[in-house]
């Protein structure tokens, strides 16, 4: 199943951007708790995974883990020209379930969202991750041994948020720490989220 592109930055080409194009990082701005922050979501041809084994499968890495350091926002160039950016953030391995990684290592993960400005850009609903949040990742590597979320909203859950997602236009950055998703899509985010906490929340 696929959707509609409106979005520039699609997965299946933000490895060869990364790779090649990519040039310098901003720092993510602060705001206070209760400032507003706008939703800015874009869309992206993506792969939609219909369950949790056919995600599984696909996946390069299954990790648990929790932010480390501060995230950034990596911007992507193609004949330096600035074409887009994304979430940049170090992420610290406490469980491994699929692939070659040690307990303890820290690794860069891509995110298809970020806050700037009092605006989360985000594509697809994702919600970037906070140090609050306790995370299982489904990973995909890029030639540089980094990671990029699978299936953009697909691949990210915060095992310590029970509540069901929903979909929002605007949200304080207090809560914002609070969600794991602000799609269009909340119903197919929390039925795979079901699937996970079935099997991965002990």
């Amino acid at each position: 199943m696929k959707k509609s592109l409106k979005y520039f930055l699609i997965i299946s080409a933000f490895f060869v951007f990364a790779y090649y194009f990519s040039n310098g990082n901003s720092p993510l701005t602060t705001s206070s708790s209760s400032a507003a922050i706008t939703v800015s979501s874009g869309s992206a041809d993506y792969q939609v995974y219909e369950s949790l084994e056919e995600l599984e499968n696909n996946s390069d890495l299954i990790v648990k883990g929790k932010l480390y350091g501060e995230p950034t926002i990596q911007n992507i160039y193609q004949n330096g020209v600035h074409i887009d950016s994304v979430g940049k953030t170090e992420i610290k391995i406490n469980d491994i379930f699929k692939g070659q990684v040690s307990e303890g290592t820290i690794i860069i993960v891509y995110e298809p969202g970020f806050v700037r400005d009092n605006i989360l850009e985000t594509m697809e609903g994702y919600v970037p991750m906070n140090k609050r949040g306790n995370y299982l990742l489904f990973l995909q590597e890029n030639p540089k041994g980094e990671y990029v979320v699978m299936g953009v909203n697909q691949g990210k859950y915060d095992l310590s948020i029970t509540k069901k997602a929903t979909t929002y236009t605007s949200i304080s950055k207090e809560k914002l720490e609070k969600v794991d998703y602000v799609g269009e899509s909340p119903n197919r985010f929390n039925k795979m989220k079901n699937e996970v906490f079935e099997k991965y929340n002990e």
